[in-house]
């Protein structure tokens, strides 16, 4: 019987989740839905969701988590393709997502493969899924986590066969205590029994859990760097070096007065903060506390459907959404007029890798000359080829005797530079940068009428030449 993942937590309500779907990927609506699936989901108790993290690997057959506790565990749920005519490459496809999983997370995690493996390891069948299924557990080292012998956990509903295709394979069974195959129920109305294993890992309680520190990434910014109080700082912490310490407390204690003065001079900037990508503004601040204090409320009260509690809490995200919306609306306005009135490389990559995110890339289709393209890969192709066209000379379009005019205006600078040295003092870097950035600002509110080319900026001790 498949359940749609909506309904999983009326069904389960003390339990969380990780579900994907056949139309994880690309959902259907409901019309097309198909019967049940390729779903798979790994679940466990609200009070561990603080101990486990959804791994974005896997597909809508595999799903995957870490879990915190005495050991670090790895489980991947895995539902496999079905044994048919054609189904060896999709089964291949599949065993080689779980083998870079496990590969990925192998030497920190002990790994957990469970799940309904569509082949078995019993010698006395051996289909093209048997065999793949065989070498891939060989190859990595698996073994049951009990002893499994020649026990059914799949049979047919015609009556007529059964299988052992439902499993829990790792590499280390001493964190396994008891493993017990289910017999078959008149209550149970798949064609599965559940198979079931007791483990010695133990999760903290929320109570005993002690509070994480965020983690935040921070970017040191060079270029802002306070020299003289970096040179104090430093001056002063390698005077701890001592003669008679040994080469590598010497090179230690450099190291650690490096990373103070660094600290203390090098300002720095987060690049990368635990929890939201976005940072929250107080508005949005106010209405995410209200959410939580309205879902708390409406929780303990057993979430009843049509509640004025539960009406008041769909306000309070509606509300939410909205000024989510709103604030990332004023966030590509002034992404956009910075571009306008001050266009920098660094802007222009910051677009680009806006565009590539995997939540802002859905643009259905670009049309271009007549057109039409639908895959994002191909659509990044076409604006590729848009920017190198776009900086690219038209003799058809330019002005040719305006561009003779400004190629003989520099030749003429260039020679007047060469007979008469510059006695005052050269153009610096930083003046020929916002002049470029004034001629960017002027090349983009004029659309392209001339073709400026600053192909590169060669300095001396006589000036600055621009070639």
């Amino acid at each position: 019987m498949g359940i749609p993942k909506q309904f999983l937590p009326d069904i389960l309500p003390n339990f969380d989740n990780f579900t994907r779907c056949h139309d994880s990927n690309d959902p259907l609506d409901g019309s097309k839905l198909p019967k049940g699936q390729s779903g798979v989901s790994i679940l466990w108790p609200e009070s561990w969701s603080g101990n486990v993290k959804k791994l974005k690997e896997g597909n809508e057959r595999i799903v995957a988590i870490t879990l915190s506790s005495n050991y670090n565990i790895c489980i991947i749920n895995a539902y496999l393709p079905t044994n048919d005519k054609d189904s060896a490459y999709e089964y291949s496809e599949c065993l080689d997502i779980i083998f870079d999983i496990i590969q990925k997370y192998q030497d920190l995690y002990e790994i957990i493969l469970c799940g309904d493996l569509n082949g078995t390891l019993l010698h006395s069948r051996s289909n093209k899924h048997d065999k793949l299924l065989k070498n891939f557990v060989q190859e990595l080292g698996l073994q049951t986590a009990g002893n499994y012998d020649s026990k059914m956990t799949f049979f047919h509903h015609s009556g007529q066969s059964s299988s052992q295709i439902d499993y829990i394979l790792t590499r280390n069974i001493s964190i396994f205590k008891e493993h017990k195959i289910w017999d078959r129920s008149a209550t149970n109305s798949s064609a599965h029994v559940p198979v079931e294993t007791n483990t010695t890992v133990t999760i903290p309680s929320a109570a005993n859990r002690k509070p994480s520190e965020g983690t935040s990434y921070k970017k040191l910014l060079w270029d802002e760097i306070n020299t003289e109080i970096y040179n104090s700082n430093l001056s002063e912490g390698l005077l701890k070096i001592k003669p008679e310490d040994s080469t590598s407390d010497q090179l230690q204690t450099i190291t650690n007065e490096l990373l103070k003065a660094t600290k203390v001079a090098v300002p720095a900037k987060p690049i990368k903060l635990q929890g939201p990508k976005w940072k929250a503004t107080p508005t949005v601040r106010k209405h995410l506390k209200s959410c939580k204090l309205l879902y708390s409320q409406w929780k303990n009260q057993g979430r009843p459907q049509n509640h004025p509690s539960h009406t008041e809490l769909k306000t309070a995200k509606k509300l939410l959404r909205n000024s989510q919306r709103i604030e990332q609306a004023v966030a590509r306005k002034q992404l956009y007029q910075q571009i306008m009135e001050k266009p920098t490389t660094k802007l222009f990559y910051r677009l680009i890798n806006r565009n590539r995110n995997s939540r802002t890339s859905t643009t259905t289709c670009i049309e271009i000359d007549g057109e039409k393209e639908y895959c994002h890969s191909n659509q990044r192709k076409v604006f590729a080829n848009y920017y190198e066209d776009l900086s690219m000379p038209k003799n058809s379009e330019y002005d040719n005797s305006y561009l003779d005019l400004c190629q003989t205006r520099q030749n003429l600078i260039e020679k007047f530079y060469k007979e008469n040295p510059v006695t005052s003092d050269p153009v610096t870097e930083t003046e020929i940068q916002k002049s470029i950035e004034t001629l960017n600002r002027l090349i983009c509110n004029s659309r392209r009428d001339y073709l400026i080319c600053l192909s590169s900026t060669e300095f001396s001790a006589k000036g600055a030449r621009v070639t």
